[in-house]
């Protein structure tokens, strides 16, 4: 079963603020959860989210199985992603 990515008005802000080349290697790094996202996602502890580890960043998602949707919540660097989520 294929995955479809989708994301959230505060996930395309985050990507918008990082440079060109990261975003674009970000979107593609984001291609392999489409076919096994909980093979590539870490679980996030005490919370029903997941982390994926780009580089230095990390992508903070849901994974909706029901839709089999991958819901982008939060991009951002690993020292700051995880607050407020």
């Amino acid at each position: 079963m294929v995955y479809q990515i989708r994301y959230s008005p505060h996930a395309v802000r985050d990507l918008k603020i990082l440079p060109e080349e990261v975003q674009a290697w970000i979107v593609t790094a984001l291609d392999i959860l489409m076919e096994n996202p909980r093979t590539h996602a870490k679980r996030l502890t005490e919370l029903p989210l997941f982390s994926f580890r780009t580089g230095g960043y990390r992508v903070i998602l849901s994974i909706e199985d029901n839709n089999s949707v991958i819901r982008i919540l939060k991009i951002g660097k690993r020292d700051h992603v995880y607050e407020r989520l």
